[in-house]
């Protein structure tokens, strides 16, 4: 949603929500784990009543322990917090799914998939960022690796957590993304930037290309 038109935001969900789109990711901003400053609770919460669609509110701030509570109430179904940026990740996803939220682990590609890891059976999503948090541009390859690491740590577990790719999630790397073991995108500016959301929706949707599959994938969702 940060690259949506803020001036037509209910249009645009609505638009979104007739094109198929399966969620909608919202990135919220505290200008001190990345420098910009954006969508805070009271955002969210004006935006709940406008679609039934499922929220997924990725935090990148710091200490996400203290704000938790206020995208719970806010109308927050799934929250993803940075495990760079908090302190106990076992309470925090633990204390979001006893909510009866689903929870999830984002990872910038600066930070090796071991931090991760770990926590990966407490998720319901782990959200790996394929460009620098806060930095829109060029796939960055310390993300996929990351992509294609996580994602054999849950088939090995055979868990059910959904990996997603995040960022520079566009035409020309939906199939390597789907491939490294993405089973949801994250996409802006490729849906938004199009006259028809729908078409852009469909075609991120549909199936890989054949021979691009590194790691056996399940239906992809796209955010």
């Amino acid at each position: 949603m940060r690259s949506a038109d803020l001036g037509h935001l209910a249009d645009q969900i609505l638009r979104l929500e007739q094109g198929g789109i399966d969620a909608l990711h919202f990135d919220v901003m505290d200008g001190r784990f990345v420098n910009e400053l954006c969508m805070g609770p009271s955002f969210i919460r004006g935006l709940r009543r406008y679609t039934k669609l499922l929220f997924e509110v990725h935090l990148l701030i710091q200490e996400p322990e203290a704000c938790v509570g206020q995208y719970l109430d806010a109308g927050a179904d799934c929250l993803l917090v940075h495990i760079e940026a908090t302190r106990d990740p076992r309470v925090l996803l633990t204390h979001v799914r006893a909510q009866g939220r689903r929870a999830g682990l984002a990872i910038a590609p600066a930070t090796p998939s071991s931090a991760v890891t770990p926590f990966v059976m407490l998720c319901d999503t782990v959200n790996v960022m394929t460009v620098a948090p806060g930095q829109p541009g060029a796939l960055h390859e310390g993300g996929v690796q990351n992509l294609i690491e996580v994602a054999e740590c849950v088939r090995r577990a055979g868990g059910s957590q959904c990996v997603q790719a995040d960022g520079a999630v566009s035409a020309a790397t939906r199939d390597r993304l789907l491939g490294a073991g993405a089973r949801a995108l994250v996409a802006g500016f490729p849906i938004f930037s199009r006259d028809d959301f729908g078409q852009a929706i469909a075609e991120m949707q549909q199936a890989p290309s054949a021979g691009s599959l590194l790691v056996p994938i399940r239906n992809q969702e796209v955010v």
